[in-house]
């Protein structure tokens, strides 16, 4: 994470242009890579994420009491180039986040959606309904 994540953060980003650079895979405690994935029936290497622009086109606040803070947020990017659901690293980070959970979620026209939900700590003087 490259910053405090919020709903302000996300939104001040609206209209933003998010090129997809990889997968995410987690590191372990001691910094070493996840195994490696499995490889593909044929023995090649299976292909990582196509090169894609996303842009960021919606933020939608979840209003719920409680310390966490809820919003979905929608990217558009090029139906030529799908992505699967996944967690995907982008460039530049959205709202403070160097990857999100991406799930495709419709397709209009010449474009793909999808969104993501985020749900993230408030501090304690910004708790609803607590």
């Amino acid at each position: 994470m490259t910053g405090t994540v919020t709903v302000d953060a996300f939104e001040a980003l609206v209209g933003s242009t998010f090129r997809v650079t990889g997968s995410w895979a987690p590191v372990a405690a001691d910094g070493t890579p996840p195994d490696p994935e499995p490889q593909g029936s044929a023995g090649e290497d299976e292909p990582g994420p196509p090169d894609v622009e996303l842009t960021l086109t919606e933020v939608v606040r979840i209003d719920r009491a409680g310390p966490f803070e809820q919003f979905r947020v929608t990217f558009v990017g090029p139906v030529a180039t799908p992505l699967d659901q996944g967690t995907f690293v982008l460039d530049p980070p959205a709202g403070g986040l160097d990857a999100v959970l991406l799930v495709p979620t419709a397709e209009k026209g010449d474009v793909r959606v999808y969104t993501a939900s985020l749900s993230v700590h408030r501090s304690p003087t910004e708790s609803i309904g607590s």
